[in-house]
């Protein structure tokens, strides 16, 4: 144990494909988390020292989920949207009084289709 919040010895890493919807990378963090924790239960891991200066990240605020202005390539948009979904506030566009909550999101290297709603 150390004094400070996660500034203690890195025991295990293990690599994290971003690719797809954030539903599947939840999945294969899963995965990966439960094959850390059985190695480090076995003892099967060296420690080693953290370097550099540690990032803070603040809580995200649901008003930074707004899509302000659409005029972004596809592959941006389709990360904005895919990002966001279940459990963070899922992204969103105002049009007047309404607005469209993108829920989720495909891209096919051409054409983005997304899930949604008007509220």
């Amino acid at each position: 144990m150390t004094e400070g919040l996660d500034d203690g010895d890195i025991l295990i890493q293990k690599s994290l494909s971003l690719e797809g919807s954030l539903e599947k990378i939840f999945e294969r963090m899963i995965k990966n988390d439960y094959d850390m924790i059985v190695n480090i239960l076995k003892g099967s891991y060296k420690r080693k020292k953290q370097k550099g200066k540690p990032t803070i990240f603040k809580r995200r605020k649901p008003e930074q989920s707004e899509l302000k202005d659409i005029n972004f390539s596809k592959k941006y948009l389709y990360d904005f949207i895919r990002m966001l979904a279940v459990p963070y506030p899922n992204a969103f566009v105002k049009i007047g009084k309404r607005k469209i909550i993108f829920k989720s999101a495909k891209f096919d290297g051409k054409k983005l289709m997304f899930n949604g709603e008007i509220v």
